[in-house]
């Protein structure tokens, strides 16, 4: 059974995990942010460090649900160079969790991006 993304959802880590399974948080420092996906195909993110309290990503946008995968397709955001960019994110949602996770990144050594969300309200 899928669930519905539509709703404000909470993060509760950003990890990096490696082609070895194992994984580490992307961060020193502890980080918060939202997710809200609308009934009507728009979203917006925001993940800040809740230490610093610095902005680490944001942008709003539209987004497209595929099967396994949900593409943002962001129009405005704190980096102009993600705008207009397509961001596939496999997901795993349930009726409170969800995990976007990317594909393995050029970094050296290669690892893909991991958040786990929390819903907060449909």
């Amino acid at each position: 059974m899928q669930h519905s993304l539509v709703g404000l959802w909470s993060l509760l880590s950003w990890d990096k995990v490696y082609a070895d399974g194992s994984q580490q948080p992307y961060s020193d420092e502890a980080v918060a942010g939202f997710i809200h996906y609308g009934p009507d195909g728009l979203m917006a993110l925001s993940i800040y460090s809740n230490q610093a309290k610095r902005l680490l990503t944001a942008y709003a946008g539209r987004y497209e649900r595929v099967g396994g995968e949900v593409l943002h397709l962001p129009l405005a955001g704190h980096s102009p160079d993600g705008i207009d960019r397509a961001k596939k994110r496999h997901l795993d949602c349930s009726a409170t969790s969800l995990r976007l996770s990317t594909d393995f990144t050029d970094a050296k050594p290669p690892f893909k991006h991991q958040l786990m969300w929390q819903k907060l309200s449909s």
